[in-house]
């Protein structure tokens, strides 16, 4: 586990690092801990983390009652900008949860009890979202088959409203009393006389979604099994590379949409992927053979990596690097200029231009360098 206290985005909060190690099973360094469930399903698992106080403050000692500022953001996924992000403890009357990680005034608080177990009261904003329904002398009973919303509204003896008493609010299955007061919408008691009433009841108004402009996916949101919403969301569609019975598609730059798909070849979406590096996209070329994808993306730097068009699923190049404590690591970001990238430096443009695979071969086309090379990457590690 890596944990930063904050740099220049945070700086007032100090700075530094810890790197917490395994020590012996779900045990790591600083009296740190964490463990995994997987899911009965397999589809998902649970995480769960212990952080002793001495690694998230600068040794004050909370007691009950006490409270201090938090906000909580998970962000998970195989890129380097994940795939899913979830913000949550904002503070009331906040909406700012954009680089949650830095907006510390819109964390809300956290209160320490002294014991678990909590019985939390309803908050505030909830129960202002529920209208009270009206009191008075006179029983309105009635009979609903099901759980629903219910309006109820009271007419005179021609017909006339003269009342709505409640607007859709939630009751039970079975028998219901309302009560009325005798008003009218206008707060002056009615005349005597003989009144009816009318009720609606209903599940409640739900969205359906039939459309998003300029994303043609089915459905056109992002779905856990990567097949909804379409490309990314920065950059128009730079490439596109067919092969077999798939087509990859490709923008330079994607921050909630994703820069590469694979789709069939009746355009539904199969899989998508954000950006390599978050924000580093500048110019993307494509090739495949039908069954691997090379994406050349430039933008810092000029790279290339390889997925299978399929699944999606990233494929390393047939080398070896090694990180910085030594230990070796298959490549699959693969540098193959020392140019500048297109992203590099102000007025340069794109270097990788185009790529193009055939017979276990790849070429690239390098622009600024005027060449056309099929001698990258060497040794086989197509």
């Amino acid at each position: 586990m890596h944990i930063e206290f904050g740099k220049s985005l945070t700086a007032p909060f100090g700075g530094g690092e810890k790197l917490l190690l395994r020590t012996e099973g779900w045990k790591l360094s600083d009296g740190a801990e964490m463990g995994f469930r997987k899911d009965e399903d397999g589809r998902g698992y649970v995480q769960e983390i212990k952080l002793p106080w001495a690694l998230i403050t600068d040794g004050k000692k909370f007691a009950p009652g006490e409270r201090f500022r938090c906000g909580i953001e998970l962000l998970w996924g195989e890129a380097d900008w994940p795939l899913h992000r979830y913000a949550d403890n904002l503070a009331e009357g906040s909406a700012d949860r954009e680089f949650f990680w830095t907006a510390h005034n819109a964390w809300g608080p956290v209160i320490i009890e002294g014991k678990g177990n909590l019985s939390l009261p309803k908050p505030e904003y909830l129960k202002a979202l529920e209208p009270e329904a009206a009191a008075g002398p006179v029983e309105i009973p009635y009979e609903i088959a099901v759980d629903a919303r219910v309006t109820l509204a009271i007419d005179d003896a021609s017909g006339k409203r003269v009342r709505n008493l409640i607007p859709a609010l939630p009751r039970s299955k079975g028998k219901n009393v309302e009560r009325w007061d005798g008003l009218d919408d206008n707060g002056i008691p009615v005349p005597p006389g003989k009144y009816s009433f009318k009720i609606l009841y209903h599940q409640g108004i739900r969205a359906n979604w039939i459309m998003s402009f300029n994303s043609p996916g089915n459905p056109t949101w992002s779905t856990p099994d990567g097949k909804g919403a379409f490309y990314g969301d920065h950059t128009a569609a730079h490439a596109a590379a067919a092969g077999g019975n798939y087509v990859a598609l490709a923008c330079p730059m994607g921050e909630a949409g994703k820069h590469l798909i694979g789709c069939d070849l009746d355009g539904n979406r199969l899989w998508g992927l954000a950006n390599r590096t978050a924000f580093d996209g500048g110019h993307v070329s494509l090739a495949t053979d039908g069954k691997i994808l090379w994406v050349a993306n430039e933008g810092k730097d000029s790279l290339i990596y390889r997925v299978e068009i399929a699944t999606g699923k990233y494929s390393p190049w047939n080398k070896t690097g090694k990180d910085a404590d030594g230990r070796e690591y298959a490549v699959l970001d693969l540098k193959i200029s020392d140019q500048p990238g297109f992203r590099g430096q102000k007025g340069v443009v794109p270097n990788v231009r185009a790529i193009a695979v055939r017979d276990g071969r790849l070429a690239v086309c390098l622009f600024r360098e005027n060449k056309l090379t099929n001698s990258l990457p060497k040794k086989k590690v197509l």
